[in-house]
């Protein structure tokens, strides 16, 4: 009796991980797309800017500022090598007549893919834990820069 119970516990494991992962791979087919979403050296010359902040010291902290203003509609953040402006985020309720921007990089307030949960976890799927990753977006940068990387799960500081 006792061997028949781990047998339906394995097989119950094994139908749990298939069914989190066709839910997964389900919702990303209806609206996501593996990857970011960020777009380098563009901007807009829009009249809308709602604020500027300095210093803002990645892309994903700038869209993290973006997504916490309701009225935020993209933003655009330049790098340490912008020779104008030096790790600025632009926050725009608006945008319209996209232009080159070179040492900039822009996206809307959000493009992460995020359900509330997590993968199940053991040594055959787990390729890295890399501690202190601030926002979710760097965390799926890195996933989709990683070619064996199929799914992610991160973790925000309170959790």
């Amino acid at each position: 009796k006792v061997l028949k119970s781990v047998r339906n516990n394995s097989y119950y494991r094994v139908k749990m991980r298939m069914m989190e992962r066709l839910a997964l791979l389900f919702f990303l087919h209806m609206g996501c797309t593996r990857g970011t979403c960020l777009k380098e050296d563009i901007t807009w010359l829009s009249t809308d800017i709602m604020d500027v902040v300095e210093p803002v010291s990645t892309p994903y902290l700038c869209q993290r500022l973006c997504g916490d203003m309701e009225s935020c509609s993209a933003f655009t953040w330049t790098t340490e090598n912008n020779t104008q402006l030096k790790w600025s985020c632009f926050l725009f309720g608006s945008i319209s007549n996209q232009t080159s921007c070179k040492e900039c990089v822009s996206g809307p307030p959000s493009c992460t893919c995020s359900l509330e949960g997590a993968c199940y976890g053991d040594e055959d799927n787990i390729l890295d834990i890399i501690p202190a990753v601030q926002v979710e977006e760097e965390c799926q940068d890195m996933c989709s820069e990683t070619p064996s990387c199929m799914f992610y799960t991160w973790h925000d500081a309170t959790s």
